[in-house]
């Protein structure tokens, strides 16, 4: 079996190395975009990615001025073992014609409004998202602290495609744990809560015996 070549490699520059050059220079987020909702304006086409479609996460801009995501970008290269513009194929994607985005690109991008999903449900940049979740969303913080009002089975009843919120985590908790205090000294197991890796909740029960 012959190994395959990579075709449109430039001298002394292998897919590797670029791809692990366009983690280096794309811009770090404290956010996941699949967990956002934009709300719809004249620029939010102008930010997608034309690989994905989707808000261009981590961009970075080709010499082809092509945006894209990052990773959107690694993985055609990293599929293809080609370093062509899977886009317009005209130019070839190096350490020289890969960029950081543009500084006009990127205020843009912060400028997008994103429903606030944590509580309040109001219109709140993207460059504020986390700061307005922390401290500034008067509903998150009272949801935080009044967790009762969700139910255990709603928790339960979520998909695994859909983790739980840090709200609907807190409230398992505490349901649990009225649980365990109704049941004290009156059975031979107690409930036990338990996080998935995907933030997935479920419940099962313990022996004490």
């Amino acid at each position: 079996m012959k190994a395959t070549k990579c075709r449109g490699r430039p001298a002394g520059e292998t897919p590797r190395a670029v791809i692990d050059y366009i983690w280096s220079i794309a811009p770090t987020s404290p956010l996941q975009y699949d967990d956002l909702q934009f709300l719809s304006s004249p620029m939010l086409k102008k930010l997608l990615c034309p690989l994905c479609l989707k808000v261009a996460f981590r961009p970075v801009e080709l010499s082809c001025d092509h945006t894209v995501c990052s990773s959107c970008c690694c993985q055609v290269i990293q599929a293809s073992c080609s370093l062509k513009c899977p886009l317009c194929s005209d130019h070839t994607l190096s350490s020289q014609t890969i960029h950081p985005p543009s500084s006009l690109f990127m205020s843009l991008m912060n400028d997008l409004l994103v429903k606030c999903i944590k509580g309040c449900g109001g219109a709140v940049r993207l460059q504020d998202y986390s700061q307005h979740c922390e401290s500034n969303c008067s509903n998150f913080r009272e949801n935080l602290n009044s967790p009762s009002k969700i139910t255990l089975k709603d928790v339960l009843a979520k998909p695994s495609s859909s983790p739980a919120t840090p709200v609907e985590v807190k409230a398992a908790h505490s349901l649990v744990k009225r649980l365990m205090t109704q049941q004290e000294g009156s059975s031979s197991s107690i409930p036990v809560i338990r996080i998935g890796s995907r933030g997935q909740v479920t419940v099962g029960c313990k022996s004490t015996d």
